[in-house]
């Protein structure tokens, strides 16, 4: 099955186009392993910093009484 979309694409595109469009295709799956891994970031941060300030309150109602 795969063989045959191959062909179908060499066909197609011939086989000048076809380094150019895995280049492409290579740099977009690059910039979406990029993008997700700052999105995992992001959230570690995020989670980090809400665990922060949940530590924090029990603290600062402890000062008040």
């Amino acid at each position: 099955m795969v063989i045959i979309i191959l062909v179908v694409v060499l066909l197609i595109l011939g086989p000048q186009k076809i380094p150019a469009l895995f280049k492409a295709l290579g740099q977009s799956v690059g910039e979406f392993k990029k993008g997700a891994r700052e999105s995992e970031e992001e959230d570690s941060k995020a989670k980090a910093k809400s665990k922060k300030k949940k530590a924090a309150a029990p603290k600062e109602e402890e000062k008040e009484e």
